[in-house]
């Protein structure tokens, strides 16, 4: 019950832009969520608000742990976009070619 109440309430400030609270109640989400689909949410939004509060690399680390969690990288496309958007951020302008070549 408190894991749904935790994704209604991430959700609601990813929606009103409030990255900093949706990752607050995301993280608390993740601490006591066992359903896949409610963590892969947790993971999906933890990891969208890191990239808007400019933590690149602890987005990577969320979008990984999201690929685990819904057991690859179905959306192909999606995962090359934010993995180069990401890596040109952070200047790794190496890598970010390297998923689009």
């Amino acid at each position: 019950k408190d894991a749904k109440i935790l994704s209604y309430v991430s959700s609601l400030c990813y929606s009103r832009r409030e990255f900093g609270r949706c990752l607050e109640m995301a993280e608390r989400g993740l601490k006591v969520c066992n359903d896949k689909n409610l963590r892969a949410g947790f993971l999906i939004r933890a990891c969208y608000s890191c990239h808007s509060l400019v933590n690149f690399r602890q987005a990577l680390l969320y979008w990984r742990e999201y690929c685990e969690t819904i057991g690859s990288t179905d959306n192909e496309l999606l995962t090359v976009k934010f993995l180069t958007r990401t890596h040109l951020a952070l200047h790794e302008y190496k890598k970010a070619l390297s998923y689009i070549t």
